[in-house]
């Protein structure tokens, strides 16, 4: 059975109301289909009560064949994603959260972030699990993994690496140093950067010229394109490297003067 626009948003709603006030929230409207983060006053923090949520709404939107492309973004004007809430990983590894990310970089729709805002730590890889990128002016990114004593995860070293080049991810990874305006674009984070009152009339553009091309020749050019850089050696290094910098002490203390400054 092929649900209308009206029913479709009536699912996507649905959904929505199992959650939390501040969870992200999916919206279906004909071939498109628009996750928001939904915290605005936490900057769009993901928590770990989020992922589930997150899980859903991806399953609603791989098992539906006429979304031809997924949109993601954020509440407010501030902040775009400020990442994982790395205050509820208490010395453990959540492996949800990366395993979250590669599902959304593996989505067979093409998918386009709306980055209504800065972006800070997992919120970057958040942006960067999917195809293309619009950004605001004005705004910045910042990577503090490793003021905060965390090696980055796999996925996000192979995402990293694969856009931005081993110089500007070294640049990125080893000072925590932030990047802003234009920069966001020359480095290949952003498409483009526009005004914020033409973010919008952008989105439309990208998501109509993808809507204009053959699916199947997007799913094909897609899963090629998102080819592992890395062998399955180097993977597990760096998940166990990850896994001994979240074990180790002192984590949250970091965070804790990290927010202070």
């Amino acid at each position: 059975m092929t649900l209308d626009t009206a029913e479709r948003a009536t699912v996507a709603n649905r959904v929505n109301g199992a959650a939390a006030p501040t969870a992200p929230r999916l919206d279906i409207a004909g071939e498109r289909a628009t996750i928001t983060l939904n915290d605005a006053a936490a900057h769009n923090r993901i928590t770990p009560a989020h992922l589930d949520v997150l899980g859903r709404h991806l399953d609603r939107v791989a098992s539906d064949a006429s979304i031809r492309v997924l949109i993601l973004t954020g509440s407010g004007e501030k902040t775009f994603c400020s990442g994982y809430d790395a205050s509820s990983l208490h010395g453990g590894l959540d492996q949800r959260w990366e395993a979250l990310l590669d599902r959304l970089e593996a989505l067979a729709a093409p998918t386009l972030c709306a980055v209504n805002g800065n972006a800070f730590g997992g919120g970057i890889d958040l942006a960067l699990c999917c195809d293309l990128r619009i950004g605001v002016k004005g705004s910045r990114m910042t990577m503090p993994t490793s003021r905060l004593g965390i090696h980055l995860y796999p996925g996000g070293m192979r995402r990293f690496a694969r856009t931005f080049g081993i110089d500007m991810t070294k640049r990125l990874l080893l000072t925590a140093l932030p990047l802003e305006g234009e920069d966001m674009v020359r480095c290949g984070f952003l498409c483009e950067a526009v005004e914020r009152a033409a973010l919008a009339d952008a989105v439309q553009r990208y998501a109509s010229a993808i809507a204009e091309c053959e699916p199947k020749v997007l799913i094909t050019a897609k899963g090629f394109l998102n080819k592992p850089l890395w062998t399955d050696q180097d993977m597990a290094a760096m998940l166990d490297a990850h896994q001994r910098s979240i074990a180790a002490a002192g984590v949250s203390g970091r965070l804790s003067n990290l927010k202070k400054n």
